[in-house]
C-alpha cells in the first residue's frame, strides 16, 4: 500500500480504517513519510546561490517534467499556487530529467529522495514555502518481516526522518 497525499490521512480516519482492514494491516504496520520537494536548477541558474527556491518562480521559468506528460505530484503543488507551468520537456525518467536540468533546457520539481544522489552539474534547492511529498507504506506485522525487510523499514524511518 502506497498513500500519497496532501494531507497524510489519520489512521483512525473510518474509510482509512476500512482500507487497512481489507488489507489485514493495522495502524501501526503503516510507516506515513514526508520527503520534502526540492527545485532542481541547473548549477549556472541565477538563483543557485539562493537559500531556497521560490514557487511563485516556477511561473517564469520553463520546466522539465519528470513523468510523460504530466507529473500529477508536481502538478498538485503548482496548482495551489496557481502556476500553469511552461513545460519546455517531459521524460518518465528521473536521470534523463535532471540531466536535461544540467544541460541549461529548464528546471525540475521534485521529492528530495529522487534527487539525493544527484549532484553533478545541478543545485537542489528548499522550496519557499516549503512543500511536502505524502508517502506511506504498509506492512504485515513486524514479526513476519524478513530481516532484510526489517532493516529497510528502518532504513526508509531514519532517512526520512534523519
Amino acid at each position: 500500500l502506497v498513500m500519497v497525499a496532501e494531507t497524510p490521512p489519520s489512521l483512525t480516519e473510518p474509510l482509512i480504517g476500512d482500507i487497512l482492514r481489507a488489507l489485514a494491516v493495522t495502524p501501526d504496520q503503516v510507516l506515513q513519510l514526508t520527503p520534502e520537494r526540492v527545485a532542481m536548477l541547473p548549477q549556472d541558474h541565477p538563483l543557485a546561490e539562493s537559500a531556497a527556491f521560490p514557487i511563485s518562480e516556477f511561473d517564469r521559468e520553463e520546466i522539465i517534467m519528470p513523468a510523460e506528460g504530466y507529473d500529477y505530484d508536481s502538478m498538485k503543488v503548482l496548482s495551489r499556487y496557481n502556476i500553469t507551468p511552461k513545460v519546455s520537456y517531459s521524460t518518465g525518467e528521473d536521470h534523463a530529467a535532471i540531466a536535461m536540468i544540467e544541460a541549461g533546457l529548464g528546471i525540475g520539481l521534485f521529492n528530495r529522495l529522487t534527487t539525493e544522489r544527484s549532484s553533478r552539474g545541478v543545485v537542489r534547492l528548499p522550496l519557499d514555502p516549503p512543500e511536502y511529498a505524502e508517502l506511506g507504506i504498509a506492512y504485515p506485522s513486524v514479526k513476519k518481516l524478513s530481516p532484510a525487510a526489517k532493516q529497510f523499514v528502518k532504513y526508509l524511518r531514519d532517512y526520512i526522518e534523519g
